[in-house]
């Protein structure tokens, strides 16, 4: 890791962002939230937006992690309104 706390993308590094990666989109398939995911993962929220940016910039390795983000927060959104649709059910009986 560099002294930000960022990993150096080598071979290594870039198995670190991986599993770094599935650990936070398992944590936001659970609750949803960005911030606290990264947190329950590991990562600082200093950490977590650096993240984020660089990803936005397509910063190889960083732009996979919040692709996979992204779609960790969709496939959130999508348990979320399903769950939400068989308590309208429930309620309307």
């Amino acid at each position: 890791m560099s002294n930000n706390g960022d990993p150096v993308l080598g071979a290594s590094e870039t198995t670190e962002i991986a599993q770094i990666t599935e650990r936070v989109c398992e944590e936001i398939k659970k609750q949803g939230a960005y911030i606290w995911a990264c947190e329950a993962a590991g990562l600082s929220k200093t950490t977590a937006y650096r993240w984020r940016r660089k990803g936005e910039k397509g910063e190889p390795g960083y732009a996979q992690f919040v692709l996979a983000c992204e779609i960790a927060t969709i496939d959130f959104m999508k348990a979320y309104m399903a769950h939400s649709n068989d308590f309208e059910d429930v309620e309307s009986e």
